[in-house]
C-alpha cells in the first residue's frame, strides 16, 4: 500500500488512477467527523464533519463516478451529500445486515459483481467496516482472514479498526484491471484530522 500526505497530492493522484482506460476503480471513504455518541446511535456531522464532507466533494467532482454507494446513517448521508451534488450521481443505500462480517461481503460482493471494467464507484462507510471490506477485496481468495483480528488480513496493508477510528482524511483507492488483483493506495484529503494535527 503506498500512502500519499496532502491535498494536491492526493487530489492528482485519484484523478490519474481513476482516468485510467477499462479499469475499475473504488474509492472508500469513512464519514466525517461526528460528535461523540453511544453505539448504534445516529448522530450527524459536526460543522468539522460538513467541511470535510464539502472538500470530499470537491476532491472528486473531476471523477467519471458512476456509483456512490452509502450506508444509511445520517453521518454517512451527508458525507456524501457533496459528492452527490458535484457529480449528479445519486447514492445507493447499502443494506443493514445483522452484523460487520455479512455487511462488508455484501459490499465486496456489490462491487465485485456489479462494477464494469472502467466503472468509478465511491462508498462512503464507517470506520469499523472498512478493514473487512478492504480485505475481502484486496485478498478475495484468502482462506486466512479472521474477523476477530484486527486487521482481519494481518498483512500490514491494512490499517487497524482503533487507527482508523482517530481518522477521518483517508480515501482508500482501489484499482483493477481486468482480472488482476486490486491495488490499494491509501491517500489523504482535507484538513488532518485534529488527533494527527497534535
Amino acid at each position: 500500500m503506498t500512502r500519499f500526505r496532502g491535498f494536491q497530492a492526493a487530489c492528482g493522484l485519484v484523478v490519474a488512477m481513476a482516468v485510467t482506460a477499462r479499469a475499475q476503480t473504488v474509492i472508500l471513504v469513512r464519514h466525517g467527523e461526528s460528535p461523540k455518541h453511544e453505539k448504534n446511535e445516529d448522530v450527524p456531522l459536526t460543522d468539522a464533519g460538513k467541511a470535510r464532507a464539502v472538500q470530499l466533494g470537491q476532491t472528486l467532482k473531476d471523477l467519471r463516478i458512476n456509483s456512490i454507494f452509502v450506508d444509511t446513517s445520517k453521518r454517512c448521508l451527508e458525507t456524501a451529500e457533496p459528492v452527490e451534488r458535484t457529480t449528479g450521481i445519486a447514492h445507493k443505500l447499502l443494506p443493514e445486515l445483522e452484523d460487520d462480517v455479512k455487511e462488508a461481503a455484501g459490499l465486496a460482493n456489490v462491487l465485485n459483481r456489479d462494477l464494469k471494467p472502467d466503472d468509478v464507484a465511491v462508498v462512503v462507510m464507517h470506520h469499523h467496516l472498512m478493514p473487512l471490506a478492504l480485505c475481502l477485496l484486496v485478498h478475495p481468495a484468502s482462506k486466512s482472514v479472521e474477523w476477530e483480528l484486527d486487521p482481519p488480513c494481518g498483512d500490514g496493508q491494512i490499517p487497524t479498526k482503533a487507527a482508523l477510528k482517530k481518522l477521518n482524511d483517508d480515501l482508500f483507492v482501489l484499482k483493477k484491471i481486468g482480472d488482476k488483483q486490486w491495488t490499494l493506495v491509501r491517500l489523504k484529503y482535507g484538513p488532518l484530522t485534529a488527533e494527527k494535527a497534535k
